[in-house]
């Protein structure tokens, strides 16, 4: 079986222009949504170019129909909004094609709320009996790697939002255990090719990779 935490090469897919990946990770109510908000308001200000919001969030129960409703709230008026909770590489993928039929002289930000949400989504679909199989994993992992290929592919900036989920213990059940694994697998390989990685912690945003990040 494939291991999840193997090195991962995505090949030579890199977009020639301005394709820049900024992962913001973090805890539940870390504070990470907001941090990246702010984060991608600055890159429009210093920058300039469209701000596009792309939201995968499912609104499963009240509880979530609220949390979506916080982030519409805080985004209206702002930026344009695509909302794909499943066929994630298909809205990239999109966003491809209107670029080559629209030549922009700006740079674009895609703001990515959230990478793991789009996960669970995915995992909520398959029965919990088959996630532990081998083939599921594998094709779960094939999923994330071509999500990440198609945002290589172009010239617009990446801040990407997903949950941490390595601090914690081992899920109980199969569908926690099979999100912390392909959750932490879709965090690695996005780390490895970002330019820059945040975590955020108590609301405290901390540069873990790229420019006056530590070494340590």
């Amino acid at each position: 079986s494939v291991n999840p935490y193997k090195s991962c090469q995505l090949g030579d897919k890199r977009s020639e222009g301005i394709m820049r990946i900024i992962l913001i990770t973090g805890g539940v109510r870390s504070g990470k949504s907001a941090f990246a908000e702010r984060l991608a308001k600055q890159q429009k200000q210093e920058h300039g170019g469209t701000l596009v919001y792309l939201a995968t969030g499912q609104a499963w129960d009240e509880e979530m129909q609220n949390r979506i409703h916080l982030h519409r709230e805080r985004r209206v008026n702002n930026r344009e909004t695509v909302e794909e909770p499943y066929e994630l590489e298909s809205a990239v993928r999109t966003m491809a094609e209107a670029d080559t039929h629209e030549a922009a002289s700006e740079s674009s930000i895609v703001l990515l709320d959230t990478f793991s949400g789009w996960i669970a989504n995915i995992l909520m679909q398959i029965p919990e009996d088959q996630l532990s199989k081998s083939t599921i994993r594998q094709a779960c992992q094939q999923e994330v790697i071509s999500c990440v290929s198609a945002m290589r592919s172009l010239d617009r900036t990446w801040i990407v939002v997903s949950d941490e989920v390595g601090l914690g213990g081992v899920a109980l059940s199969k569908l926690g255990r099979a999100f912390q694994d392909i959750t932490g697998f879709a965090n690695q390989i996005v780390a490895q090719y970002a330019d820059e990685v945040y975590l955020v912690v108590a609301g405290i945003p901390m540069k873990i990779k790229g420019s006056e990040a530590s070494d340590k």
